[in-house]
């Protein structure tokens, strides 16, 4: 039980730090150094998919994009005609992390990718089942700005 205890403390060390807010200089220098997005393979892509899911919030209500119509390297999830299906009532709020994007096309749209923001999910979250779904808000603060080639946004991850 000392090792459950002990792991259940490792985890919510990580997500009070990753709840915690640098001051602009840590962050603008933290980008400078890091801002990489991981790519990952097709297999993983593919087990990725069957146990993290987009989430759009409509009226309050909290929907799973379907993941059998969706390219998950290039399918846009922005896109707001996607079939949806409703989530578990269980569906929580886990914490918030911000997320980098490709630009494509002209800067002012915002054309996020499921490959591209799954693989930005911290890792202990994805590998301990943490994550279940997750949401992309382009209209965060700061909404749509070009950091170091990319556009940043807030993404909210849920958690059953």
């Amino acid at each position: 039980m000392n090792e459950l205890d002990g792991l259940g403390n490792k985890i919510s060390e990580a997500v009070t730090k990753l709840r915690g807010l640098l001051d602009e200089a840590e962050k603008t220098a933290w980008l400078k150094r890091h801002v990489l997005i991981q790519s990952v393979n097709d297999e993983q892509l593919a087990s990725l998919a069957e146990r993290i899911r987009p989430v759009r919030t409509i009226k309050g209500k909290h929907y799973f994009l379907k993941m059998d119509c969706l390219d998950l390297r290039s399918a846009s999830l922005s896109y707001t005609k996607l079939p949806r299906e409703k989530s578990p009532a269980s569906l929580g709020w886990l914490f918030d992390i911000t997320t980098f994007h490709h630009p494509r096309g002209y800067a002012g749209f915002f054309d996020p990718k499921y490959a591209e923001t799954v693989a930005q999910i911290p890792a202990l979250f994805r590998e301990l089942d943490l994550v279940v779904g997750f949401e992309v808000d382009p209209d965060s603060e700061p909404a749509l700005p070009i950091y170091f080639g990319y556009q940043i946004a807030r993404t909210r991850l849920y958690t059953t």
